[in-house]
């Protein structure tokens, strides 16, 4: 396949291309010829195929540079693509410009990913209401920001896949009401998408037409959501949101507990377990984070999130208060001993932001309002703005009754979520 595709591309200077009538096929727009980077780098690393380099590379600086037409000189997606496809292209950027040491071309993807972030809430609801999959492309490239130069974005990661990537999962079917949610129809060969205002008196609908166990088939995966509610739209329950969303899932566990030299990092904060240690956090309901070590180690980092106040941080174990040093954003624990119980205590309040919803209007992000939202932590407790009684709505179980009882859930190798 590698090899197929580089022969369909050609070189013009540092980027590599298809030619356009090949691109202009792509079925999510000419923009997401991107979203091959990352695999074909991925690929290199693993079997160092050369091809697979020269194409990855090739197409980062083709899709990042201005006079493409894909991104604008300010990052934003530009004319009428889409800003899904657009957001498919970070991660492979951000790679290509890791491989490469080229600073330039990790600036500009630093550019697009903070363009493209800030039309988001600070929780995850993006503007194409696919969240189970842009958001997975935010994280990806925030991981690389994250390990290279600005570890703050560690926050956005938590943020987005605590709240929005978590909440876009479909957990009952009882929630389904076919009155409230977007209805389409399928006439022979062609698909017409029909919304809400239509009378459901269509000849047949798309849930009708693939059988009438899919909604049961579709619980436990991922769909469309917007800033405060489940999508159901023609293909809404769809595999694409499903995988990213475990991408998503995974991408944060594998970077939770990081080793090194002297020990291992504390990057993120949810109750896991591997072979390094034992994670317990008690949030969003007490300021209580607990480290176990699996075995004696010279030394262990915890990230300290922005909520967590340093002067009001305080590390205790079995014999007391510990005196942990603070380097940058992580508080450091040194000689902790195999089965040590650690835990980090801080203060954890309630705060209340005011949040930009943005839409996609003909491609382009528009403000359509504001929302304020309450936090604990980096955890949406609910929406105080926009809200409705439709059994689509999201935020509406952080009680401690509602989650575990309010005790921590410790899951052998995976995220309590």
């Amino acid at each position: 396949m590698v090899s197929t595709l580089f022969d369909l591309s050609h070189q013009t200077g540092n980027q590599r291309t298809f030619a356009p009538e090949l691109v202009r096929s792509i079925g999510m727009g000419p923009i997401a010829l991107g979203e091959i980077i990352d695999p074909l780098l991925e690929y290199y690393e693993l079997f160092g195929d050369e091809k697979a380099r020269i194409l990855g590379v090739g197409l980062a600086y083709y899709c990042v540079d201005a006079s493409t037409g894909f991104f604008d000189e300010n990052g934003d997606v530009a004319g009428d693509q889409l800003y899904r496809s657009g957001i498919s292209v970070l991660s492979g950027a951000m790679r290509a410009a890791r491989l490469t040491q080229d600073a330039a071309l990790f600036a500009r993807g630093k550019q697009i990913h903070d363009r493209l972030s800030s039309y988001v809430t600070g929780y995850g609801s993006t503007p194409c209401t696919e969240p189970a999959c842009s958001n997975m492309e935010l994280v990806y490239s925030a991981i690389h920001l994250a390990e290279t130069v600005d570890p703050s974005y560690y926050e956005q990661i938590d943020r987005y896949v605590r709240n929005q990537t978590t909440e876009a999962q479909f957990l009952t079917k009882n929630e389904w009401k076919r009155e409230l949610a977007h209805e389409g129809r399928i006439t022979g060969e062609e698909f017409r998408w029909v919304f809400g205002e239509y009378p459901d008196t269509l000849d047949i609908l798309p849930y009708d037409y693939y059988g009438d166990d899919v909604l049961d088939k579709s619980e436990g995966g991922f769909l469309w959501t917007d800033f405060s509610e489940h999508r159901f739209v023609p293909a809404s329950l769809m595999l694409c949101c499903s995988g990213h969303a475990m991408r998503s899932f995974h991408l944060v566990a594998e970077k939770m507990i990081c080793p090194t030299i002297r020990g291992f990092d504390v990057n993120f904060h949810y109750s896991f377990e591997n072979e390094y240690a034992e994670l317990i956090s008690y949030e969003p309901f007490e300021g209580k984070f607990t480290v176990i070590p699996e075995q004696d180690t010279q030394e262990i980092r915890v990230r300290i999130p922005a909520y967590w106040d340093k002067e009001q941080l305080h590390v205790y174990s079995e014999q007391g208060e510990v005196q942990a040093k603070t380097e940058g954003n992580y508080v450091v624990i040194r000689n902790a001993e195999k089965g040590q119980e650690i835990q980090l205590l801080y203060p954890l309040e309630s705060h209340i932001t005011e949040e930009n919803v943005f839409r996609l209007a003909d491609h382009v992000p528009c403000l359509q309002f504001k929302v304020r939202v309450e936090w604990r932590g980096n955890t949406v407790m609910r929406l105080l703005d926009h809200c409705s009684d439709n059994p689509k709505m999201i935020y509406k179980h952080r009680s401690k009754d509602a989650i575990y009882g309010g005790k921590p859930m410790k899951i052998s190798g995976r995220i309590n979520w």
